[in-house]
């Protein structure tokens, strides 16, 4: 099988740790198992949408590397943020024999069919509260991997267990970051109407607040992106007591983007690392005195939090408003791109196109497909591909910078013929080849595109 080339999309994902998240991608299963045996918290650890390894190698159908994150012990119905697990993500991806091989290998672990996801925000037709087999079921022109898709989720059995304290144990039991929220809901409600001793079921509830605030989309995302762009100003041990208040005063990225911008700093400098002698020497506090450096400091790092902010939000906003198909296809495709030296890199590009279609209300794959190319090579190049390079097939990066109106045009000639043989044939269509050749002038002419096209 091909191996898939993908770095992380900001359509889909951001990873504290990509290693993981790009071997799983590439399908390299030696990678995938060196880095497990490395750190095991790699195999169940989230991106700041929730989703884990296994869901990646879920959607991208690659088995392989599923089956090495399906060791025993490993937890198989972690959800993310919508309430979507692995064995969802893989009905509602099932478009060919690794996800079908996958979807067995998920049941036969104990995943769980009966479990319906819980998306949040707009409710659009791909984005309903479901469970895996309505997700199989719901495909459109499903072909052969669907349909046995289908009949394996029809067939299953839901996991039983043995009893209301058993099922709050095993519920309780992981690491709060990686915590089952639903699982233990379940638990504590089963616990409830067992009549099990309140001194457990209390204990179960504390620890479920608990991971219900760690887990939070903005308290994870604070925790991943938030050493980096704090740039050393605040120091590790005040971190947590910062991102704690932050946390009161706003619920999500979108609210922490719409601060204040003067609220913003003096919460940075209420926790900002300032040595005792910053306000004790004379001219401590002058135009020129180490006050006035961290102040200015303060100000830069809130508005680059801000401005990060402002980006997770349209990230986010793309992410819950495109079609499953559209986004597997903006991913699938961006296998062939990789980080530029301009720092153009494939988050920055997935969630920029995914807004570009959005600004044309263009929603879903048929949408795409029915864009003239003018028009899709007009979209693609407001992202100013100036440096985007090509990988090889071995997934080795050439670094050779590309004009934007070529970038533009090759980036738009593969998802115009993508999304139409896809629309054609109800199935995802080949791989295009790494020196494809699209026409991209407005005159009709071909001019030679660069080597690596």
């Amino acid at each position: 099988m091909r191996s898939h080339v993908l770095l992380v999309g900001a359509a889909l994902a951001y990873a504290a740790d990509e290693l993981i998240y790009e071997a799983v991608a590439r399908g390299r299963v030696s990678k995938v198992r060196a880095l497990v045996v490395e750190d095991p918290t790699r195999a169940d650890q989230r991106d700041f949408y929730g989703a884990t390894p296994l869901h990646w190698a879920c959607q991208l159908g690659q088995p392989d590397a599923g089956a090495a994150l399906l060791e025993p012990g490993r937890m198989v119905n972690l959800a993310d943020d919508d309430g979507v697990t692995p064995l969802m993500e893989c009905a509602r991806h099932c478009t060919s024999a690794g996800h079908v091989t996958l979807l067995r290998s998920l049941l036969s672990a104990g995943a769980d069919p009966s479990r319906r996801s819980s998306p949040t925000g707009k409710q659009l037709p791909w984005r309903l509260e479901m469970s895996a087999l309505e997700m199989a079921a719901s495909v459109p022109a499903p072909g052969v991997h669907e349909q046995e898709c289908v009949r394996e989720l029809e067939a299953a059995v839901p996991r039983l267990w043995s009893s209301a304290k058993r099922q709050l144990e095993v519920a309780v039991a992981p690491p709060l970051p990686h915590l089952d929220v639903t699982d233990l809901e379940a638990a504590v409600k089963a616990a409830r109407a067992s009549a099990l001793p309140e001194g457990i079921v209390k204990s179960a509830e504390a620890r479920l607040a608990l991971a219900r605030r760690e887990q939070a989309p903005l308290a994870r995302w604070l925790h991943i992106h938030g050493p980096e762009l704090l740039e050393g100003l605040v120091g590790p041990w005040e971190q947590s007591l910062l991102w704690g208040e932050v946390e009161a005063e706003v619920k999500d990225s979108a609210e922490l983007a719409a601060m204040p911008h003067a609220r913003c700093v003096a919460l940075l400098l209420k926790h900002a690392a300032m040595p005792t002698y910053v306000r004790g020497k004379p001219g401590g506090t002058g135009p020129g005195g180490r006050l006035a450096e961290v102040q200015a400091k303060a100000a830069i790092v809130a508005s680059r939090v801000q401005a990060a902010a402002a980006a997770d939000t349209e990230a986010r906003r793309v992410r819950a408003t495109l079609e499953p198909r559209l986004q597997q296809l903006l991913l699938q495709l961006g296998r062939l791109w990789t980080k530029s030296k301009a720092g153009l890199g494939l988050p920055r590009l997935v969630g920029g196109l995914g807004a570009a279609l959005l600004a044309e209300e263009v929603r879903t794959l048929d949408q795409l497909a029915a864009l003239e190319l003018p028009t899709l090579r007009r979209i693609v190049a407001q992202l100013s591909l100036s440096k985007v390079s090509q990988s090889t097939r071995d997934g080795a990066p050439r670094h050779r910078g590309l004009s934007n109106d070529d970038a533009a045009a090759a980036l738009a000639g593969q998802l115009h013929s993508q999304a139409r043989q896809r629309q054609q044939t109800g199935q995802p269509a080949s791989e295009p080849p790494h020196d494809s050749r699209p026409a991209h002038t407005s005159s009709g002419s071909t001019p030679p595109l660069r080597e690596e096209l």
